[in-house]
Order: structure tokens, then sequence, then C-alpha cells
């Protein structure tokens, strides 16, 4: 049974480049309390992510914001994108907090987002640049733009 969600997504982009890692809300911003109760999940896989989901909210008597970590390298073109993957050797030194990742073009990252909220298996997503290089600006001022009521 899916659970009633919340009207939008939420997106957050957590900056790697500082130890604290702040996150930037850049679609829709969950209130305090909303927050306090927040689930992070890191999954293998969308299946992984969607029975991590179920478990979190079967075992809450409030349904919590679930939020899925997903590592994320876009550009203009998926082509692009691939461009920036990092080397191996990059990957080692900074190892990436889940498996679940998306390397493509900002309407494609929206797509995902969508149906992962429809589908009810996040409330949002907390992005995880895998290259500050064009991945920050793009999601900045671009992505918030697909989800302004028209």
């Amino acid at each position: 049974m899916r659970r009633q969600s919340r009207s939008a997504p939420v997106v957050g982009l957590l900056d790697r480049q500082t130890t604290d890692h702040p996150v930037t809300w850049v679609v829709g911003a969950p209130d305090t309390g909303a927050l306090e109760h927040a689930v992070r999940i890191r999954a293998e896989d969308l299946r992984d992510a969607q029975r991590q989901s179920a478990r979190v909210r079967a075992g809450s008597s409030t349904p919590p914001l679930v939020l899925l970590d997903i590592e994320v390298l876009v550009d203009i073109s998926a082509d692009a994108a691939r461009g920036h993957l990092p080397d191996s050797s990059d990957i080692a030194d900074d190892p990436p907090i889940s498996s679940t990742s998306y390397v493509g073009t900002v309407t494609g990252l929206c797509g995902l987002i969508r149906d992962l909220h429809a589908l009810g298996i996040a409330d949002g997503v907390l992005l995880i640049p895998l290259s500050p290089d064009p991945t920050v600006e793009l999601v900045k001022s671009s992505l918030p733009l697909f989800f302004t009521p028209s």
C-alpha cells in the first residue's frame, strides 16, 4: 500500500567540499519539524531504496520524511556528463556514499526524482555531486524550473 506523500518532492544538494556537508534546498524546503524526523536512506539500487523506505515507514507511528541519497553528475548531455566521471583513483580517496547514482541531464534527473516521489519510494532526495562542475551550477539553476507550478 502506498502512503500519501507530499504534493511535490524536496531536493537538497549536499556540499561534499566542506567538512560539515551543509545542504542547500533547491526544490522545496522541509519545515524544521519534518527535518527533525527525516530519515536518510542510502541504497544499493532503487529496489533496495523501496525496501528501506517501506521498513522505515512501517516502523513509525508518524510517517517520517524519507530522503534518498543519490550521487549525481549532470551536464547538458549524457555524453558530456559521462566525460566528467572521476577516475577510479579519485573515487578511492573519497569513496561514494551510496551506490544509487545518476549520470545524465537535468531533465533526466528531474524524471527520476518525480518517479521516486510518485511511487512513494522517497519524499525527496539529497543529491551528492560526484564532481562539482558543472553539476552544482546546473542543479541550482535548472532543476527548480522543472518543479515550478505552471
